[in-house]
């Protein structure tokens, strides 16, 4: 549950003074929630909260995981009206709640290779089909070609739903060509698993780094002592992931019929200097918003006739072994 909503429930049981004073408890024990706070003011005077996307106008929504609208705008090739969005959340939990949580969406079908799909609920949509069975476990993510392949199949199988389709990339870890080069030049400094640079230790980490307390992920590089990485290697990183997700694309566009939108659950900081402290961060931190975060990509393609899109009874709902999942999790930075 949000924080938003968890201010709602306190407000309404136990009035203003009681929501104030719960406030200040909670920042004394979450200090950085405050500047979060400050931040997420700034934010919303200036862009509002953020847009409902099932209340929007498509047949087909395309989930780009942690694009950032600027990136989009610089290297997308695909024909379309790109306009700009508000995103109701700094991470896909958040987005997931704030969008299909606790809602009656039975006219559409869920494609996703993101692990907090469990957070919409079993109940939300038609179907649920996740993209696990894609898992690579070199690269240590599901690369995009396992999601077309499930998104075909649903939108054969489902052609009178509405059909959201949920890429990991641009979303850590690195895959692309300077991804690759990125995880070399830092491999005898961190623990690698796959592509993934991870925050937990491997087997032999004492052997190779006596001493050493914690590995990272090639967003945290710039941040790690005795670390030679730049910010500007970590973009060309996520640029990378975001060219190889996109020219994947072209394929499954080819394939869907009626109006298609491109967005992104949330957008992703790599160094960007965030108010009021205007201290440079990293990753997408969940309950944080500013531009670089929840400014998103909205980009409309009109193919041929719509279609006809009809309502009926939740019919599959995938699920993960908890062990799987948490696995998961640790590999795209979650845990």
């Amino acid at each position: 549950m949000g924080l938003l909503r968890n201010a709602a429930n306190v407000y309404e049981q136990r009035g203003l003074t009681g929501l104030c004073r719960r406030s200040v408890a909670f920042f004394r024990e979450n200090p950085a929630f405050l500047s979060h706070g400050i931040a997420n003011a700034l934010f919303y005077l200036r862009y509002g909260s953020g847009i409902d996307v099932t209340s929007e106008d498509w047949d087909n929504l395309i989930i780009l995981d942690a694009c950032r609208y600027d990136a989009f705008a610089a290297r997308n090739t695909i024909d379309g009206d790109l306009q700009r969005r508000v995103s109701r959340g700094s991470s896909s939990l958040e987005f997931i709640e704030g969008n299909f949580a606790d809602r009656e969406l039975h006219d559409t079908v869920y494609v996703t290779a993101n692990t907090y799909y469990t957070a919409a609920g079993s109940e939300t949509f038609h179907s649920v089909i996740t993209c696990f069975d894609h898992w690579d476990e070199d690269l240590q993510t599901i690369p995009p070609a396992g999601v077309i392949e499930e998104a075909t199949a649903a939108f054969d199988r489902n052609p009178n739903k509405r059909l959201v389709v949920h890429f990991m990339q641009p979303h850590a870890p690195y895959i692309g060509p300077r991804g690759r080069e990125l995880r070399e030049k830092i491999e005898d400094e961190v623990d690698v698993r796959g592509m993934s640079l991870e925050r937990g230790l491997n087997d032999d980490w004492d052997e190779r780094r006596d001493g050493a307390s914690e590995a990272i992920q090639a967003i945290e590089a710039p941040t790690t002592p005795g670390v030679d990485v730049t910010d500007a290697e970590v973009r060309a990183a996520y640029a990378d992931n975001l060219d190889l997700v996109l020219e994947a694309l072209k394929e499954l566009l080819s394939t869907l019929e009626g109006k298609t939108v491109i967005t992104a659950d949330h957008g992703e900081l790599i160094g960007d200097r965030v108010p009021p402290f205007f201290r440079k961060r990293y990753e997408h931190p969940l309950y944080l918003h500013t531009p670089e975060l929840c400014l998103v990509p909205w980009l409309v393609i009109d193919e041929g006739d719509r279609r006809t899109i009809t309502s009926d009874p939740p019919e599959r709902y995938d699920s993960m072994d908890e062990d799987d999942l948490e696995e998961k999790l640790r590999a795209f930075g979650y845990r």
